[in-house]
């Protein structure tokens, strides 16, 4: 399934501030008359007078709005650098008049268009990087590029760099010669020549002529690999980083070098790092695999136990007024289940005894910010969490829980042992901020735009769209049918979710579920009643919530027999809205600019015919399946579309809105896979430049 990128536009702004733009397309032109006639500036059609700059509010933020003086009407330019979002790699951002902050260009463009290289955009330094072209990554780039000797650039075992094997009939060295006389192996390339390391350091070890000899547990690639030991006279911790450049490395510690049984434990990462808390005396191997010469850090440090409280039963009690708390989850085992992190990882157990109505605040993080998470619960072996975080730090207050006994459960990596620093803050009983649970909605007045906050607000509630993100409930009543359009903008780059519900703290119950920056939703025909929108963010950060129902509600008009370009339904110069389902068509057609093909879902087409440049939006918005929008133009054929979407309506629908020229053209609603069902489709449609 592909994702589009960028903000979709609001359709509440879409069609308003698109006639302005298109009409005007700038500031107007002040044009002097000749003597003898009317005297005075010429004001073109359309334009909008102004007696202060309030009056020229565009609700475009990136645009310089002013009452032009002396013509008394609007004039709005683009401010591109508003749109900036500091990202260097993500393309460019410019101030659209009609749409706001619109992606110019998807990502930063590194193409040096010379096939011996591989082009990356390097973030760091806000510039290109191009690499030498090495597909099996041994260091070799292929033989056809300048300075380059790999033979068969897709065996990582096979280079000008690797050294000719004896006796297995492959020319390993790319001489054109096989077995010569002077065929072997590099150092430590095999177990029988392990790099004996006798003290904490870092050491260089080159894979650029070693062979694939051994498998590790943690990973399937077969990359070259070297092998390293070292003796520890009595037990020690023991730390080991394998950190390549621009590759993974895969560490396999084991007791017996060629035995993959005997690994005690093996990580695969950038970098690759094993830690073991009192390993016994004895000699230890450790497997290196990497694309690229490894750095290989090595510290053996004074022996430590594990933490005692791994269990319910062992919990660290945590002091009446709080407290903070470094360790480590090395040689920790998984032994409960959190909700906001099914997944298996480490965990440890802190109690909290409270004597009186109290907030308890939570920050756990790591040195390295990677991602953690945590439970707080009343009985330490549920999975009925009072609250469930996760983040980088994982951070959260519960507020007013009574005296009694709560445990708190933190959890690591699956795949790292990390280490992590933990602060608990106990505090006097506090209401939440307005908003915060569905105890305490915030109402909104329909037609009035409401200025929020996530500051302060905890994640109560969990949404089909969104994530364990911090939410704000607000409701809303509809006296009677409506259409009901939806608009929350928290800034162009702070994607929220929302989730439409009849009850509130029933997900079951919801209607919509969309995300976006900003938010547009529109819902047809939705019955009278109580309805409530949890809004939730993965920042504390402002947002504007508009709620707009429209009675009567547009009828959709029945859709049949539309199953090709040939007999597809004709979309009116003023747009439409149709319903109708794809169950029981054929499947005509394939888009490709999703990245979709041999899809067998069943198809339906509609037509449009523009006599003059305009822009149209097309929307397959409540929908009741997956849906994939595509356009194609003149004519109809597999992989034939020139725009696409298959995911940035609701509920896996698909949008297109695009500014085009005279002309006819196609629409298709497709399914994703073999997906089919009911469709809504919309088309709106404004004059154009």
């Amino acid at each position: 399934m592909t994702y589009e990128t960028g903000p979709m536009p609001s359709l509440r702004y879409l069609f308003v501030a698109s006639a302005i733009a298109f009409a005007g397309c700038g500031s107007p032109p002040i044009i002097p008359v000749d003597a003898g006639h009317d005297t005075g500036p010429y004001i073109p059609d359309g334009s909008v007078h102004c007696a202060t700059v309030a009056d020229c509010d565009d609700h475009i933020p990136c645009t310089n709005d002013i009452c032009v003086p002396g013509t008394f009407i609007c004039s709005h330019s683009p401010d591109h650098a508003r749109c900036d979002d500091g990202v260097f790699c993500n393309g460019v951002e410019m101030c659209d008049l009609a749409l706001g902050c619109q992606m110019v260009e998807m990502h930063q463009t590194c193409d040096d268009e010379n096939v011996c290289t591989i082009d990356r955009c390097v973030e760091a330094t806000t510039s290109c990087e191009h690499l030498p072209r090495d597909l099996d990554q041994d260091g070799d780039p292929d033989q056809f590029c300048p300075g380059g000797t790999d033979c068969d650039d897709r065996d990582p075992t096979r280079s000008g760099r690797a050294p000719e094997l004896c006796s297995d009939g492959i020319d390993n060295d790319c001489d054109s010669m096989i077995d010569e006389a002077d065929c072997g192996r590099p150092p430590h390339d095999t177990c029988d020549d392990a790099l004996a390391l006798t003290a904490s350091g870092t050491t260089m070890l080159s894979v650029a002529a070693a062979s694939a000899d051994y498998t590790v547990s943690c990973t399937t690639a077969r990359q070259p690999d070297v092998a390293v030991s070292f003796t520890l006279t009595e037990a020690h911790d023991v730390s080991i980083t394998g950190e390549a450049d621009g590759y993974t490395v895969a560490l396999g510690l084991r007791t017996t070098c060629e035995a993959v049984t005997s690994e005690i434990d093996c990580n695969d990462g950038y970098p690759g790092l094993v830690r073991h808390r009192a390993l016994p005396a004895g000699t230890y191997y450790v497997i290196v695999q990497s694309g690229g010469d490894v750095a290989l850090n090595l510290q053996i440090t004074d022996p430590t136990t594990a933490p005692t409280n791994e269990t319910c039963a062992t919990a660290t009690v945590v002091p009446a007024t709080g407290g903070h708390f470094t360790g480590s989850f090395v040689d920790v085992h998984d032994d409960l289940v959190l909700s906001c992190n099914p997944g298996t990882a480490s965990d440890l157990v802190y109690e909290i005894d409270l004597t009186a109505s109290s907030d308890v605040s939570i920050t756990l993080g790591t040195p390295a910010s990677q991602y953690v998470y945590w439970s707080l619960r009343s009985t330490c072996t549920t999975t009925a969490d009072l609250r469930c975080e996760g983040g980088t730090p994982a951070d959260g207050t519960v507020h007013r829980l009574d005296p009694g006994t709560y445990y708190l459960v933190i959890e690591g990596s699956a795949f790292e042992e990390l280490d992590y620093d933990l602060t608990i803050g106990i505090t006097a009983g506090t209401a939440p901020v307005h908003g915060d649970t569905c105890a305490d909605p915030i109402a909104l007045t329909l037609g009035t735009a409401y200025s929020g906050t996530l500051t302060g607000a905890q994640d109560d509630y969990s949404t089909t769209c969104g994530y364990f993100y911090r939410d704000i409930i607000h409701s809303f009543h509809v006296d009677a049918a409506s259409d009901i359009d939806i608009e929350i903008d928290g800034g162009a780059t702070a994607y929220l979710n929302a989730s439409l519900r009849t009850i509130c703290a029933d997900g079951s119950s919801q209607q919509r579920c969309v995300t976006g920056a900003p938010i547009s939703s529109h819902l047809h025909n939705v019955a009278p009643g109580d309805y409530f929108l949890v809004v939730e963010g993965s920042r504390a950060g402002t947002y504007t919530i508009t709620v707009t129902a429209t009675t009567p509600p547009l009828v959709p008009t029945p859709a049949t027999g539309n199953d090709n370009c040939g007999s597809a339904i004709s979309i009116p110069a003023t747009g439409g809205f149709w319903s109708g389902t794809t169950i029981g068509f054929v499947s005509d057609y394939d888009p490709h600019l999703c990245g979709i093909s041999g899809t067998p879902a069943p198809d339906v087409a509609f037509r449009l015919d523009l006599a003059a440049p305009s822009r149209v939006f097309a929307t397959t918005e409540g929908s009741t399946f997956d849906t994939v929008l595509y356009r194609m133009t003149n004519s109809c054929h597999n992989g034939g579309d020139v725009a696409c979407d298959d995911f940035s309506g609701a509920g896996d629908t698909g949008q297109l809105a695009e500014q085009l020229p005279a002309g006819t053209y196609f629409y298709v609603i497709d399914g994703f896979g073999s997906a089919s069902g009911n469709y809504e489709f919309q088309v709106f449609i404004t004059p154009g430049m």
